[in-house]
């Protein structure tokens, strides 16, 4: 292997841990404004997709996205062609660029699995220190829920630190660490960790039930049925025992006592005016869509609450990229589901897959109900669908590598 092509690819995937410490780490503290965060995560990956370009040229190589995962390609081309012709604005392409270069930098450095198991340790420990905090800040500034729904939680009670701002937010950040420690609960092979890692999930679910967030509830429930299928090792089996009596006896308790509620009396909570007016508002222009980064008229509900989004990804796709973007969209996520449950039979990355692979069903769920802006700025989708996405696309790469008995001679960080 050249040295230029071991120090561009080494250089493209510090860029992209940069990134990621600056993706997982500034929503809960950041000293840098929220603009300037966002405008160094995108130095970082605008210039690690460069080195990794550059690499690509001086090797005469061509780009394995394109060859082992053209429904990725496809859609992005579309993306791209949409907001050419149908955007008032550029901005759509520029963030698919940037997510392009999230992808191509994953798919081309090989990260080792220890890379990927560092860093959700990293993100885990930091993650459950800001929940400890904030309910502990919370209970002496006597700012903790007193009844079901009262008061639920959106911050740290301490402005700039770990304040969401929202509650669905909340819940989603604090479930992408929850979801992390459950799969550090599962394949963590030291006894003595292992504890560490049982603490720091119940920390998290605790903050995490007290955002009061269904759709953070409901994303966090679906990781843990799909790692404690995938990762169970007939070895560890006494360790399921302690998590799927919580589970089963925090969901027994819930539908117990308060099940009638959320669905006779919170119901949709007005979602079904939403949905109901962004699909009237995509028939206007159904098969293209009203072009990428179209804002939704506000709208105002019977609630007297003004909204300014679909309130489904899906919905917003119709709007924005139409029919067809919707199918594009829905035969990516489905090929991606179909590589990483392939994956998950891959000797160094197969836990990891299975990892992603459990974000990814727990995302396209909640899709149907909530988050927005499919292609932006960092959000919490670049963790809940497009982190799933590049991995999926390396993996496809290892696959493919296997099934074609090639020799892939990447860097490892």
């Amino acid at each position: 292997m050249s040295r230029e092509r071991l120090s561009l690819k080494f250089f493209a995937g510090v860029l992209l841990l940069i990134f990621l410490l600056l993706y997982y780490f500034t929503p809960y503290y950041s000293f840098l404004t929220n603009n300037m965060d966002k405008a160094l995560m995108r130095l970082t990956l605008g210039l690690g997709g460069l080195l990794v370009l550059l690499d690509m040229v001086i090797c005469n190589k061509r780009i394995p996205t394109l060859n082992v995962m053209s429904p990725l390609a496809i859609f992005f081309i579309y993306i791209v062609l949409n907001g050419l012709f149908l955007a008032e604005e550029l901005k759509s392409i520029r963030r698919a660029v940037f997510l392009m270069a999230l992808i191509l930098i994953i798919v081309n450095v090989s990260f080792s699995r220890q890379f990927w198991i560092n860093c959700l340790r990293g993100f885990t420990v930091f993650s459950s220190a800001m929940a400890f905090f904030s309910l502990v800040n919370l209970s002496l500034n006597v700012m903790m829920p007193t009844g079901y729904r009262e008061l639920g939680l959106e911050g740290s009670g301490l402005e700039g630190v770990a304040d969401f701002g929202n509650t669905i937010v909340a819940g989603m950040h604090y479930g992408m660490a929850f979801s992390a420690a459950l799969f550090l609960y599962f394949t963590e092979r030291s006894k003595k960790t292992l504890l560490l890692w049982c603490v720091l999930s119940i920390i998290l679910s605790c903050y995490i039930l007290l955002t009061f967030a269904r759709t953070a509830w409901v994303a966090c429930f679906l990781v843990f049925c799909v790692l404690s299928v995938f990762l169970y090792r007939e070895e560890n089996r006494v360790r399921y025992i302690a998590p799927v009596l919580s589970v089963v006896s925090v969901f027994v308790f819930f539908i117990y006592n308060y099940a009638g509620y959320e669905v006779s009396g919170r119901g949709l909570t007005r979602r079904d005016e939403i949905w109901a007016n962004a699909w009237s508002k995509s028939l206007e222009h159904l098969w293209f869509g009203h072009g990428a980064d179209s804002a939704l008229e506000p709208l105002l509900i019977s609630s007297g609450e003004i909204i300014h989004n679909t309130h489904s990804v899906y919905l917003e796709v119709i709007y924005n990229y139409g029919i067809v973007g919707l199918g594009l969209f829905l035969f990516l996520i489905s090929y991606t589901l179909v590589t990483l449950f392939k994956a998950r039979k891959l000797t160094e990355y197969g836990e990891v897959a299975v990892f992603w692979m459990a974000t990814l069903i727990a995302c396209i769920v909640v899709m149907l109900v909530e988050l927005n802006e499919l292609i932006h700025t960092p959000n919490m989708l670049w963790h809940w669908l497009w982190m799933p996405v590049a991995f999926s696309a390396f993996c496809a790469k290892k696959i493919n590598s296997i099934a074609t008995g090639s020799n892939l001679r990447d860097v490892k960080l």
